[in-house]
């Protein structure tokens, strides 16, 4: 069922899914409010974002590009490049203010700051959970 789809089809998946990271993952890491509330401060923030919004699709398609020369079956590649970059943002979202406010903390030097193990736990649970799953689901499905 996993592997109906055509591969034509998992391309656009793929590019959808790398518009999702493309366009989720900065506000995940960096909120638009938190940084607006920063003024002049958050310009670092904007500039990293504005990088970010075209590194990450050049990254992306030579990530894909790379992966491609095997002579493996694309569709299995495909679903697993989609979860990977899918689960990213997911498993940020949650968490996203704490991040922020750990990379504003780390920029004063005289500031001893250590993420939380709540949130630390959450990120590797949700990621390897998410991978584990799509692992699953492939090799149910071959």
């Amino acid at each position: 069922m996993l592997f109906s789809i055509s591969e034509s089809n998992w391309w656009l998946i793929a590019v959808a899914a790398t518009a999702f990271f493309t366009i989720v993952t900065p506000e995940t890491v960096a909120p638009a409010k938190l940084v607006d509330e920063l003024g002049a401060a958050g310009e670092p923030y904007r500039r990293r974002r504005r990088v970010f919004y075209v590194a990450s699709p050049v990254g992306c398609a030579a990530i894909l590009a790379l992966n491609l020369l095997r002579p493996e079956s694309t569709s299995a590649l495909l679903f697993m490049y989609s979860v990977a970059v899918v689960a990213l943002p997911l498993a940020l979202f949650p968490v996203r203010e704490r991040i922020f406010q750990l990379g504003i903390a780390h920029q004063h030097p005289d500031t001893k700051v250590k993420p939380d193990r709540p949130m630390m736990a959450w990120i590797y649970v949700s990621i390897t959970g998410m991978m584990v799953v799509a692992t699953l689901a492939l090799m149910t499905t071959r």
